[in-house]
């Protein structure tokens, strides 16, 4: 007998691969969607927007980040009486509603910082 390991594929080793792919497609197929509709939904529900510079200063992105992405814009929208959802476009995902990721919340009244004189690098929605 040898001590080769056996690297032939059994039927087994098809089964389950028939089996992951009959399972990973749905499921790839359903978190695309999710993520273009939930992006989709947000950028036409939005409160405001701060550009990067502002969101670095406010604390939202760190400067790093903000220097990179200089163009892009930090959305927020008010999802309770103190809580503020702001969503920070991420390549490939957008402002999807992913948390940790995309998603963040915090109880900075951002609504109020926008609309506070002199207030540059904000603007409001309802405007």
């Amino acid at each position: 007998m040898s001590n080769v390991p056996h690297v032939l594929p059994t039927v087994n080793d098809h089964r389950v691969r028939v089996y992951v792919l009959t399972v990973l497609k749905p499921a790839l197929v359903i978190a695309v969607i999710y993520c273009v509709l939930s992006s989709m939904a947000f950028q036409s529900s939005f409160d405001g927007s701060f550009l990067m510079y502002r969101a670095a200063q406010l604390g939202l992105v760190n400067s790093t980040y903000a220097a990179q992405h200089e163009t892009d814009v930090v959305l927020f929208k008010q999802v309770g009486p103190a809580t503020f959802e702001y969503r920070v476009r991420q390549p490939i995902f957008g402002y999807a509603g992913i948390p940790w990721l995309v998603v963040h919340r915090t109880t900075i009244d951002l609504d109020r910082l926008c609309d506070a004189p002199g207030a540059t690098g904000c603007e409001l929605a309802r405007e």
